[in-house]
């Protein structure tokens, strides 16, 4: 394949609404799930705790570090189709991403997701660099074999790790904590492990069919091209990874799911990487535009400028604040957060 005719790892766009088409054996439905006030809640619990953390008196965070919130949303139909064709409606159910973790510290990096089973060191790297986790890793490496099948498709830079043996070298190499341990890391080991329990129990009480979910993403910093090709991957999961283990865990559940089962995903951001800018994400021109997304004709990660989607006006007018976000806040990096974990305005209330 001509590199002209490649798709870039993301598709940049102003509107991040999309309306989802579901064209199966049996299905005839679509819906329409708008983005702007989900992505403008996530903006705002990461605008607030900065602002809240900085009242504290901590120390301006360095600029590496990156921050992310999240919300998934469940598309599903209370019928199924041992009652013949479904009906055209879909039904929704939206939660913000919070990790169960052993503390009741919301604000977690990768290290603390840890599972302390599987952690070790590799001993030749200095102290602050040895820490590792093989489910970590697994899971970091089914995202990369499953993106491989489908990389000649797409346009990326030698960066990338497109192969398990490249990986494999990354994670025994003193550079891995910088190259994987990134917010967006830190939500696909959360979803592709406890998070698949917590998604089909969010279905299951109400749903006989499922046809997929909507991961909203909002980052502090536009995402780097392992994190894009690993959430490339992660949609390209329907022989082996986080989609086969969804439909597995729905089946348990009593719930049928459509053979294509769909992972869709929808990003903003608000600073470009270091030695970039964020131009890419303001040159599309289609600011209100309602995308159409097929899971069986295409897949691709929408990604804008968080400010283009209209936040401020929507923060302003539904008076958002920390409080509207139940999620977990992620961090690329440990830092000192004793005094927030016992604020109340980060606590979650039970």
């Amino acid at each position: 394949m001509k590199k002209k005719d490649k798709m870039l790892l993301y598709s940049a766009t102003k509107s991040l609404d999309v309306r989802y088409v579901f064209g199966g054996a049996k299905e005839s439905a679509e819906i329409v799930i708008s983005g702007a006030k989900s992505h403008a809640v996530l903006h705002t619990a990461y605008e607030n705790f900065l602002s809240i953390r900085e009242q504290q008196g901590y120390k301006v965070i360095n600029k590496s570090t990156n921050f992310a919130t999240a919300r998934m949303t469940v598309l599903f139909t209370d019928t199924d189709t041992d009652e013949g064709y479904l009906g055209d409606e879909i039904m929704t159910r939206s939660f913000d991403i919070h990790v169960k973790h052993d503390s009741k510290d919301r604000i977690l990096s990768c290290l603390d997701l840890y599972d302390g089973k599987h952690n070790y060191d590799v001993k030749a790297l200095p102290v602050t660099k040895r820490s590792r986790n093989s489910v970590f890793n697994e899971r970091i490496e089914q995202n990369v074999v499953n993106f491989s099948h489908i990389s000649k498709y797409y346009d990326f830079t030698p960066a990338t790790i497109t192969a398990a043996a490249d990986l494999k070298s990354a994670v025994s190499g003193p550079m891995f904590h910088e190259k994987f341990h990134h917010t967006e890391q830190g939500i696909m080991y959360y979803l592709c492990g406890p998070g698949l329990s917590y998604i089909a129990g969010l279905a299951s009480a109400k749903a006989g069919y499922f046809y997929g979910v909507v991961l909203d993403l909002y980052t502090s910093r536009m995402m780097c091209c392992n994190c894009n090709a690993c959430l490339l991957g992660m949609q390209h999961s329907q022989a082996k990874g986080f989609l086969t283990n969804l439909k597995q865990v729905l089946a348990e559940e009593k719930v049928q799911t459509r053979e294509n089962l769909m992972l869709s995903i929808r990003v903003s951001a608000s600073q470009a990487p270091k030695g970039v800018n964020l131009e890419a994400l303001k040159l599309p021109d289609d600011k209100g535009v309602v995308h159409e997304y097929n899971p069986d004709k295409i897949t691709k990660i929408f990604q804008a400028e968080n400010k283009s989607l209209g936040t401020k006006k929507i923060t302003k007018e539904k008076q958002l604040s920390l409080a509207n976000y139940q999620g977990t806040i992620f961090t690329s990096k440990t830092f000192s957060k004793k005094k927030l974990e016992k604020n109340e305005r980060i606590r979650l209330q039970p």
